[in-house]
């Protein structure tokens, strides 16, 4: 998997990159979108499974 946090030749976004709080953010968002992936993938699987039986 390859997430783009932002480009390095773009002075705002370098600066943010070095903060703290902004990569606190940036995680926090990447393990909620994971989270409901995950979550709403194996609440998929589980209805196809139980549908086939």
């Amino acid at each position: 998997m390859l997430i783009e946090l932002g480009y390095l030749s773009h002075k705002k976004e370098a600066r943010l990159l070095q903060t703290t709080r902004h990569l606190d953010n940036i995680c926090s968002g990447i393990i909620e979108a994971i989270d409901t992936y995950f979550k709403t993938e194996i609440h998929e699987g589980a209805l196809k499974f139980l549908i086939k039986k």
